[in-house]
């Protein structure tokens, strides 16, 4: 097994929006908080879609207008290698946001892609962009979002760069180690829902490399399906 320590309390690590453990004092719910309030006009303002299994919501050079929030199911965000594959970055699901805010000035070379099937809210960008301002509770629960967002990208950075290759594979297993119910009501477990590739896109390896490493972790007991 890895020298370099894996931190255990990454087995309740959940991404941005799960469950609402990180953000429920602030705001149970974005929209819920929004009609409760009832001071905008949500049916201009949000779309409620359902997205079938491996369908784009927006793909790389495309300049989306809004920000997605995931009620069901689960998303991969990633981009293109030189060699034109597609290379996934993050996975989210239920509860968590993602789209481009425009806050950057540079391209948005970013695609979008279900996992399973999705029931999505699609909010519109300048509507997102205004209430994040106005309201003081939504700033404070997105600051959080944000903040919690970047405290993920470091603590899976840190993994990737100190452990050896069952601790990085297992590091992605405690990160995603969840279920996750999809637009029928399905439940799938978020790890398993990745191809061997996208693993190794997610830690810097072949997908031969996962393959094995994976199986040795499955011998130990240390993941499961």
């Amino acid at each position: 097994m890895s020298p370099f320590p894996i931190d255990r309390s990454l087995m309740t690590l959940r991404s941005t929006g799960d469950g609402g453990e990180f953000f429920s004092d602030i705001i149970p719910e974005l929209y819920r908080y929004l009609e409760e309030k009832g001071e905008y006009p949500l049916k201009e303002m949000v779309d409620h879609l359902v997205i079938p299994r491996n369908k784009y919501l927006y793909l790389p050079g495309a300049s989306p207008s809004y920000i997605y929030e995931i009620v069901d199911g689960a998303v991969k965000l990633g981009s293109y290698a030189q060699d034109q594959r597609e290379t996934i970055y993050e996975v989210l699901g239920s509860g968590d946001f993602f789209g481009n805010l425009r806050y950057i000035n540079q391209e948005f070379f970013e695609f979008s892609k279900t996992m399973v099937g999705c029931r999505v809210r699609r909010y519109k960008l300048a509507f997102f962009r205004r209430v994040i301002i106005e309201d003081p509770r939504i700033a404070e629960w997105f600051q959080s979002r944000v903040v919690h967002r970047w405290w993920r990208a470091e603590t899976k950075l840190f993994h990737i760069r100190g452990a050896d290759m069952e601790g990085k594979v297992l590091m992605v297993f405690q990160l995603l180690n969840r279920k996750v119910t999809d637009a029928r009501g399905n439940e799938h477990h978020l790890f398993w829902l990745l191809s061997q590739k996208e693993i190794g896109d997610l830690i810097g390896a072949s997908r031969q490399t996962v393959s094995g490493v994976i199986k040795s972790l499955i011998h130990k007991g240390e993941i499961h399906h």
